[in-house]
């Protein structure tokens, strides 16, 4: 996109794909002054709507500044500011409450699954009294940890693919981006759950302890993810906790493939640090499982 005079500007689109912005104002190539003067030349705005209600919030607040500095420059049309308004809705044409839920209910169920059922499946071995044949058995540590954790590790991918089966054929999401983007993002996810369930069961010593250990992590977890309002409204107190939350990267990052299209650059920036977060709990789990093995 260029100005009259030929200088660059940023993307309007890409602005909104990249979450630098909620909404965008664009005006004619005669600028503002023009598109208030005349109502033939409308401003259009642009407006995120991934998130249905934080859409109409943006819309009629964006409007009522755009009348008020009609009105301040005496561009009046009777008792009402002369304004012509386009509004394109992007992303989510129909304002659906489930293209926004969808994503969110996906990496939650996820995650809840692989973290609790993961936990508790190893820490049954340690309550029932059959880690001690695994230790004594040929098998290394790697080898008994990825027996564990295998299975529940395609739960996982299976659990992602039926969330977005469902959202697609159940609540007709259109699904904009690539499978292989898919993919990648919910294995990136289910290493972190699964390795936050190995963490907990080298804690616990009972399934009921691993359950509870849990639920304490989930819970602020899911607050502090963005799944159920945007980061942005979180208090600035507990806003860098946000960072620090493989979930928040996940449910960006599945919003961002399902209903965006799957920006290159945005996937590659939270799948990067999703699998850096992965990678590192996967090591700590591994380490504190092999000790308590030892």
């Amino acid at each position: 996109m260029r100005h009259v005079d030929g200088t660059n500007v940023l993307d309007p689109a890409a602005l909104l794909t990249t979450y630098k912005a909620e909404a965008v104002l664009v005006a004619p190539a005669e600028g503002f002054e023009y598109a208030l003067e005349r109502q033939n030349k409308p401003i259009q705005l642009l407006i995120n709507a991934t998130n249905a209600q934080r859409a109409q919030q943006v819309n009629a607040y964006v409007s009522q500044i755009l009348a008020r500095v009609a009105a301040s420059h005496g561009y009046l049309l009777g008792e009402l500011p002369r304004l012509a308004l386009d509004t394109r809705i992007l992303f989510n044409p129909q304002m659906s409450t489930a293209a926004f839920m969808v994503p969110a209910l996906l990496v939650m169920t996820s995650f809840i699954i692989l973290m609790i059922v993961g936990s508790m499946a190893i820490t049954k071995e340690k309550e029932m009294g059959t880690m001690e044949k695994l230790i004594s058995s040929p098998a290394s540590t790697a080898d008994i940890l990825l027996g564990k954790v295998l299975p529940y590790f395609f739960i996982g991918i299976g659990v992602v693919t039926l969330m977005l089966c469902i959202g697609v054929l159940g609540f007709g999401i259109a699904y904009r981006g690539t499978v292989w983007q898919f993919f990648l993002n919910g294995i990136a996810l289910a290493a972190c759950a699964l390795s936050v369930a190995t963490l907990i069961s080298t804690i616990a010593n009972t399934q009921q302890q691993a359950m509870m250990g849990g639920v304490l992590i989930l819970l602020p977890a899911i607050l502090l993810s963005g799944v159920f309002f945007p980061v942005a409204n979180i208090p600035e107190g507990f806003r860098w906790l946000c960072y620090l939350n493989p979930l928040m990267y996940a449910c960006t990052n599945f919003r961002n493939i399902i209903l965006k299209g799957g920006d290159y650059s945005f996937f590659w920036q939270y799948f990067s640090v999703l699998l850096g977060m992965a990678l590192v709990l996967a090591a700590t789990a591994y380490k504190n499982f092999k000790a308590k093995l030892n």
